[in-house]
């Protein structure tokens, strides 16, 4: 996600917490209603937003200010994922042979479909 995108993300939520830092309306009543309305959210899409999560947005604004509406940035952006057998706890419990897991999984794990 680009800079841009997430601004826009950061302004949609302004927008929807700026009724509550105005005290324009009944936060209550509010949260309740926006509870209830699907959203069109940029990135995202179609969303209902939790009034708890509104809720979030406007103490973290009130803390941070705009930075804090924006969504934070992946924290290991750049870094490939490691997959299970290539984590060295795997390596120890296995002894670092995939196959001594097949006795206990089957061939392709725990959650696949059996014939």
């Amino acid at each position: 996600m680009d800079e841009h995108m997430r601004e826009q993300i950061a302004l949609f939520r302004f927008g929807l917490i700026a009724p509550l830092l105005n005290e324009q309306v009944d936060p209550k009543s509010y949260l309740t209603e926006m509870a209830n309305r699907i959203h069109e959210m940029p990135y995202y899409g179609e969303k209902r937003i939790a009034a708890k999560t509104i809720q979030d947005w406007y103490l973290r604004y009130r803390k941070m200010g705009f930075e804090g509406l924006k969504p934070k940035k992946r924290s290991d952006r750049g870094h490939s994922r490691k997959l299970i057998f290539q984590l060295p706890i795997f390596r120890q419990i296995s002894g670092g042979d995939r196959h001594r897991t097949q006795g206990m999984y089957g061939a392709w794990g725990e959650n696949s479909a059996r014939i």
